[in-house]
């Protein structure tokens, strides 16, 4: 597939994290991408490392978002916005590529014109907490395949920039973005593909009360995401479960 290819990279205070993963993403065997980093205030010589990597590689860009204006939501959509490519990925700024084929890998199943998103394993990384690490090996696991469940994590996801354009992800959430966009693209027919082999380490090593506050979010969320879907199921016949809550 030679279509092109955007990354987007969200960041806030993510340094340490950019200089293990931009090495990862030199190293892929694709080579027709660009990378858009999208930064919500970030002190922690993030920009500086990004600054440096767009003085070396053409196709980096930098953008913004205040602090005070971010959602999941509309700093993808921003993102988006820019991407140039006919598929535009979504990667978490603390999730490493395990492969030099993980950027093909997960390209691969836009082969078949019926698939929307797709999205790639997560293997806690070696300082991921036990108990998040536990809930990433059971959900992230089996065979690649055509999901009928609505379930993706946009630490790790492909989208067609058409679909996109269509649906938007949802600024008003507060998490499961990804989720409500799944709900979206199937409810229009669109395919929904796992890639067993598009791996990469998931780094969650946050303090209990971080993590507290991401489930109470993404708890409201779902609430919100649920009442939608209970509208689409029975008009779409759509399966709503699997779900598991890792930012």
């Amino acid at each position: 597939m030679k279509t092109k290819i955007s990354i987007v990279i969200r960041c806030l205070n993510e340094n340490n994290n950019l200089k293990i993963l931009i090495p990862l993403l030199q190293e892929q065997t694709l080579k027709n991408y660009e990378i858009i980093f999208v930064d919500s205030g970030s002190t922690d010589g993030t920009l500086e490392t990004i600054k440096n990597f767009i003085n070396i590689s053409s196709n980096v860009q930098l953008t913004h978002i205040k602090k005070e204006e971010f959602t999941f939501g509309r700093s993808l959509n921003i993102g988006f916005s820019k991407a140039l490519g006919e598929i535009v990925i979504s990667l978490s700024a603390h999730c490493f590529p395990t492969s030099e084929e993980w950027l093909k890998n997960i390209i691969q199943p836009f082969s078949n014109s019926n698939i929307g998103i797709v999205f790639g394993k997560q293997s806690p990384h070696e300082n991921t907490r036990f108990s998040e690490a536990s809930v990433q090996k059971k959900w992230f696991a089996g065979e690649s395949m055509v999901r009928e469940d609505i379930f993706l994590n946009n630490g790790n996801a492909a989208y067609r920039k058409s679909l996109w354009e269509e649906i938007k992800f949802d600024e008003t959430l507060t998490g499961l973005e990804d989720i409500n966009f799944g709900l979206y693209a199937k409810s229009k027919g669109w395919g929904l593909y796992y890639s067993n082999e598009s791996d990469v380490q998931h780094l969650h090593n946050e303090n209990y009360k971080t993590i507290r506050n991401r489930y109470r979010r993404e708890a409201e969320a779902l609430k919100i995401i649920f009442d939608k879907f209970k509208i689409y199921s029975s008009k779409y016949n759509l399966k709503f479960y699997n779900l598991t809550l890792i930012a």
